[in-house]
């Protein structure tokens, strides 16, 4: 959260998953979807329920969230 903070709210899925220390890409991955899973974080294309997620796409923090405590 704090790598889509510090870019404005939309940053590329590789640079926030290689800002979390520790972790292995599939539980990156795996933490990703928990947040888009929430409502938290969504897919930053214009046809995001046309086409896949990928390691190369945006995404973005959601309006109307508290990302504050996440």
């Amino acid at each position: 959260m704090n790598a889509l903070k510090e870019a404005g709210g939309v940053a590329r899925v590789a640079d926030v998953l290689s800002g979390i220390p520790d972790l292995t890409v599939s539980c990156a991955w795996d933490a990703l979807w928990a947040l888009i899973g929430r409502g938290q974080v969504a897919h930053h294309h214009i046809r995001a329920h046309q086409v896949n997620l990928e390691f190369h796409s945006l995404i973005r923090l959601t309006e109307g969230v508290d990302h504050e405590h996440c």
